[in-house]
């Protein structure tokens, strides 16, 4: 969620006109809290991190227990726990690889730049949209909700150029400026940033 934040933080730097950078990033910080349910834990140890595989795998237990098995279910309680503002609740709705068609339609850009961001990485790093797309078809493909699998993934493939196009076409950087080390010392302050809420 770090590197997706730090993607769109640096699109708002770099966006032709002002737009709400505090809820894009409150949104692109929040939208996959419920992944801890379905994360296959131990398949990439080196995200397991100091606290241990048997942690984490009582943390997902907990949250599998109080949220169910739908990760996007479990982000929307999650983040209404939290209290957050309507705004960024509706900026979260609007991540998902198959919103591609109805994000490219909105014209408000603050619903584009955090999904395009979640596009941009995986866990490994930073992303050039066509490696996303192979990495989504291999590890996603059986889950994407998606009818004819190869031809819809295809179109929702074609949307999110079009989206990266629309995005840059109003930007002072292209997609290729935004790289791992850039985007990395953003980390520590995003580490600290403060979720806008309605309490």
């Amino acid at each position: 969620m770090l590197r997706v934040s730090g993607i769109a933080s640096i699109i708002c730097d770099n966006f032709e006109k002002t737009i709400d950078k505090r809820s894009i990033i409150s949104a692109c910080l929040l939208h996959d809290m419920g992944n801890i349910i379905k994360f296959p834990l131990g398949s990439i140890p080196e995200l397991i991190g100091p606290k241990g595989l048997k942690y984490w795998k009582n943390i997902q237990k907990e949250y599998t227990k109080k949220y169910g098995v739908d990760e996007n279910r479990a982000t929307y309680c999650i983040t209404n726990e939290l209290n957050i503002t309507n705004k960024i609740d509706i900026l979260i709705k609007q991540f998902g690889f198959s919103e591609a068609k109805n994000t490219f339609k909105i014209s408000d850009y603050e619903f584009k730049i955090g999904p395009y961001s979640d596009h941009r990485t995986n866990p490994f790093g930073v992303r050039r949209l066509e490696e996303r797309f192979i990495d989504l078809k291999t590890r996603y493909a059986s889950k994407l909700q998606i009818n004819n699998r190869d031809v819809e993934f295809e179109n929702l493939c074609i949307y999110w150029n079009e989206i990266e196009k629309q995005i840059f076409a109003r930007c002072k950087i292209k997609p290729e400026d935004i790289t791992e080390e850039i985007v990395e010392p953003f980390f520590e302050e995003l580490r600290n940033f403060i979720i806008e809420t309605n309490i």
